[in-house]
């Protein structure tokens, strides 16, 4: 039987005695000089032994009450082992001093210290005996290298929140398999922390876009908490005029492009009241004097200096209708005959919006 500390098998999770869900644990059998020697370790997985606080030590029933329960301090862990041990203080307890009387006592204290902390390193009544290193002052900076750490030496439970900053990653150090679900989220990211070269092909799925994206104000909402993200770069009137390779290209931008009819139509120029039919961008057709058409556009051209494409639909043979004006506001059409039952003229317009 160890002379420095006392062997205790857990029930996970119960409060039976000696259970992970209770405070008291005992009773302990071996000698000790102060009850403040008296310490509580847990075994981890790994092996790796773990100091518990303890409240008090009754030094009656030899029993030990600790902060708080296992099972709240470790909940995801399956404790099964731990020790109440003793750990004497290599501080002198007893000074003796030239021409005084030694009392028993003290000779007995002295001998006694000495025995307790070599049993405590023979026995290993900490559980430090599969470590080198015992406390944090023994550890110099870099001494701990990747060549020291076996996989998955490093547990999640001794890793302090925000303790992993930038500076203590190395380029490709965090693999796929390491990263759980979900747990990358905006908040995580510095501005263009992800590059592009870290970003595998197919993987950025639909599920991972957002679901609006306002193209009035060039923003992204981003799911599940709607937060607003911007801006989206959208061609301008400029760029699509110009035809350049920048911007995404809308509804709203693409009737700017040159290759796009302005305003098209068909005319009336027979007997009846002017008329028109199938028109985009016409405001109205007026007969401002007999036998002439004025197009009037709902947006006007940056200029006068567009095209209009002209065509009738009633006979061949007759003479091709031709423009008298053309302003930024409108156009007038004539021909060279007076209007006629069914006479048609249909219309087409390119160039520059306003």
């Amino acid at each position: 039987m160890p002379n420095s500390y006392t062997q205790l098998t857990l029930a996970a999770g119960s409060a039976s005695p000696n259970g992970t869900s209770q405070l008291n644990y005992g009773p302990f059998d071996f000698e000790y000089l102060n009850k403040d020697d008296i310490k509580f370790a847990i075994l981890t997985p790994g092996p790796l032994w773990v100091a518990v606080p303890v409240a008090s030590v009754n030094e009656t029933t030899k029993i030990i009450t600790l902060s708080g329960s296992i099972a709240s301090q470790y909940p995801s862990l399956t404790i099964t082992s731990a020790r109440v041990y003793r750990a004497t203080t290599t501080n002198a307890l007893v000074d003796f001093t030239a021409g005084s009387r030694i009392s028993e006592s003290d000779l007995d204290t002295a001998y006694r210290q000495g025995l307790f902390a070599a049993q405590e390193a023979s026995e290993d009544a900490s559980g430090s005996a599969s470590r080198a290193i015992t406390t944090n002052s023994d550890i110099q900076d870099g001494a701990v290298g990747a060549s020291k750490l076996a996989t998955d030496a490093v547990e999640l439970i001794k890793i302090k929140n925000g303790a992993v900053g930038a500076t203590k990653l190395a380029t490709d150090s965090v693999e796929t398999a390491k990263i759980k679900n979900a747990n990358v989220v905006a908040s995580k990211l510095a501005v263009d922390s992800v590059e592009t070269a870290k970003i595998k092909n197919a993987n950025v799925t639909a599920s991972k876009l957002a679901s609006t994206l306002d193209l009035t104000t060039n923003t992204i909402t981003l799911p599940p908490n709607g937060v607003v993200y911007g801006e989206v770069d959208r061609a301008t009137k400029a760029e699509m005029e110009s035809e350049a390779s920048a911007g995404i290209c809308v509804p709203d931008t693409l009737k700017n492009h040159p290759g796009i009819a302005k305003a098209y139509g068909v005319v009336t120029f027979d007997t009846n009241a002017t008329a028109k039919s199938g028109d985009y961008n016409v405001a109205s057709v007026l007969e401002p004097v007999e036998d002439t058409r004025r197009v009037t556009f709902t947006n006007q051209m940056s200029s006068a200096n567009y095209v209009v494409q002209l065509m009738h639909d009633f006979s061949v043979n007759e003479n091709p209708p031709y423009l008298t004006a053309q302003t930024a506001t409108h156009f007038d059409i004539d021909h060279h005959l007076t209007d006629a039952s069914n006479r048609k003229i249909h219309f087409v317009v390119y160039g520059q919006l306003a």
